[in-house]
């Protein structure tokens, strides 16, 4: 916030470094909901105090589930549904690259025997 204070554009002002991350920004996001579920918005909010692409993409995760409980599902049905979701189809950066190339070599090793 004393980013903020110097100046700078909201949106410019969350750290956006993988060691920036934190919860200050979902704590605080859940009021979006009632105004937009857009990924834009949602990192524009965010970025106030987090910016990297984690953070970002946690608070979009948390709103389309606040979403779908205010459109009447249950917490289960709402929890199907943000499984569902593809948060690295909407950024791609390096971090984006890093996790979908971990995430790959994660599932394609074969059990030891």
């Amino acid at each position: 916030l004393v980013n903020i204070e110097l100046g700078i554009k909201p949106v410019d002002c969350g750290g956006k470094g993988e060691y920036d991350n934190g919860n200050g920004s979902l704590m605080r996001i859940a009021p979006l909901v009632f105004h937009s579920t857009k990924y834009e918005d949602v990192k524009a909010v965010s970025s106030i105090t987090h910016a990297h692409e984690i953070s970002v993409d946690a608070c979009f995760v948390y709103i389309k589930y606040l979403e779908s409980l205010l459109n009447g599902k249950d917490k289960d049905e709402a929890y199907k549904e943000i499984q569902k979701l593809d948060v690295s189809a909407m950024v791609k950066s390096p971090w984006t690259k890093f996790r979908e190339q971990s995430s790959s070599r994660f599932h394609s090793r074969k059990p030891k025997t």
